[in-house]
């Protein structure tokens, strides 16, 4: 314990540090001093410490960037002696991710708390207004076909779009795919194909996700703001509102394109939040792609999954707290209406 202490002061002055097995004995001897008395233990460790052992601190510390004693009895709690049963699952692989508000159930999906006071929502565009993401697989299979012959654009199946496509800027996406090829010069004729070739097939098969209108007239009665997030192009943005006829529903609109980064980065539905003039504790997000959930959870919103093009699995092991099949589903109102004060 001793030689845990005098480790740890090492960190404090952060000098350069390895990881050795000698580093591992000693963090073996902090968690059997930690088991008996964790304050005693961890009280005044450093974020630099932790984040040395790359584990996630709390997002509050005091002013010298030390733990207080009450954080460090509950972060010993949740990161040495495992965490609760009850804390959702969150992706950090890339973006650091907040404190959740949230309880999710084991059962993943019966129940969960949005925020105590609901004053936004945040709705990704493509696959969660709509079942669009079928339209637009379609159009690239179209596309491909006449421009894009070679494989593996073609045959084009839904697994490769959702792996490679979904939720994904169309430049991004075929940047990807046609990175070191002849063919990178004509990825903005074929960006301009897919959007004429999406255009035309909604105009005709584009409609609205069961339960999306009376949740945007309850919402509406209710004074919460709502707005849309999404990787799709400004002007595809604009067609697919007018073309659910939705104009006027949304006080705030966002494409990735006005952001420094598109999604998964935390930029677009950062952006969201100022343009509704609210914080993220007032804010759900709702998403259906995995991009997108990243993106919102990054952004520290509580988000809901929508599985018109993803497994239900896949979203909550990105950071969704359920998912749900569409805005009809009794356990997504019930919670709505109670975090609204109606039940």
């Amino acid at each position: 314990v001793k030689g845990f202490h005098g480790h740890r002061k090492m960190l404090r002055k952060r000098k350069p540090f390895t990881l050795l097995p000698h580093h591992a004995l000693l963090c073996t001897a902090g968690w059997f001093a930690a088991s008996v008395n964790p304050v005693s233990c961890f009280s005044g460790l450093s974020l630099h410490t932790v984040a040395r052992f790359q584990c996630q601190p709390p997002t509050k510390c005091t002013s010298n960037g030390m733990f207080t004693t009450d954080q460090s009895r509950k972060w010993c709690s949740n990161v040495l002696l495992g965490p609760s049963v009850t804390t959702p699952r969150r992706d950090t692989a890339r973006f650091s991710t907040r404190d959740t508000q949230i309880s999710a159930h084991e059962d993943r999906g019966k129940g969960f708390t949005l925020p105590l006071k609901l004053r936004g929502v945040l709705f990704d565009m493509d696959g969660t207004l709509s079942d669009s993401e079928s339209l637009h697989f379609k159009a690239y299979q179209i596309v491909f076909e006449r421009m894009l012959p070679e494989p593996p654009a073609n045959p084009l199946t839904r697994e490769f779009y959702n792996a490679n496509m979904g939720g994904k800027t169309k430049g991004g996406a075929l940047s990807a795919l046609l990175a070191g090829s002849t063919r990178e010069q004509e990825i903005p004729d074929i960006c301009v194909a897919l959007e004429e070739e999406f255009e035309r097939l909604a105009v005709t098969s584009l409609r609205p996700l069961p339960g999306l209108l009376p949740l945007l007239s309850l919402l509406k009665e209710e004074g919460v703001e709502c707005g849309v997030v999404t990787n799709a192009p400004p002007s595809e943005l604009s067609f697919g509102i007018a073309c659910l006829k939705l104009e006027g529903q949304f006080k705030a609109t966002v494409a990735a394109a006005e952001c420094s980064h598109a999604k998964p980065h935390p930029a677009p539905y950062l952006e969201g939040l100022v343009r509704l003039g609210l914080k993220k504790e007032e804010v759900v997000a709702v998403e259906d792609s995995t991009a997108g959930i990243q993106s919102a959870v990054a952004a520290g919103l509580v988000t809901i999954g929508v599985t018109t093009s993803r497994e239900e699995g896949e979203l909550l092991e990105k950071g969704a707290v359920m998912a749900v099949a569409d805005f009809s589903s009794p356990a997504l109102l019930a919670s709505i209406r109670k975090a609204l004060g109606k039940e």
